[in-house]
């Protein structure tokens, strides 16, 4: 097995797996059904020093397997995160040349 195959299974196996760090999210692409994938939903608080004060945000976002995308994610795609039922809409996604990507969220 090459490495990028065995990149792939370590990906889908234990990160991507919802018995260990993933959870089930649902694309809601711009045409076609929606459909469920397995991935890492993180939501990172942020403060940002702007002088003689500071920002506070958070930055959600989720890791997931490209191949698990049926489509490339398009400018319309919501994502449903089950676990609270918050919709997002899809800014960029960026894959890291691993076969996992970043969606990039915001609230809707």
């Amino acid at each position: 097995m090459i490495l990028k195959d065995q990149m792939e299974t370590d990906l889908k196996e234990l990160f991507f797996n919802e018995e260990e760090f993933a959870e089930s999210v649902t694309i809601v692409p711009q045409t076609g059904e929606p459909y469920d994938i397995s991935a890492i939903f993180d939501d990172e608080y942020q403060e940002l020093d702007a002088g003689s004060s500071s920002i506070q945000s958070s930055s959600p976002q989720v890791s997931c397997a490209e191949s698990s995308l049926k489509t490339p994610i398009g400018p319309k795609f919501r994502l449903i995160r089950k676990k609270t039922n918050t919709t997002y809409s899809i800014i960029p996604a960026k894959p890291d040349g691993t076969g996992e990507i970043k969606l990039f969220l915001k609230k809707v």
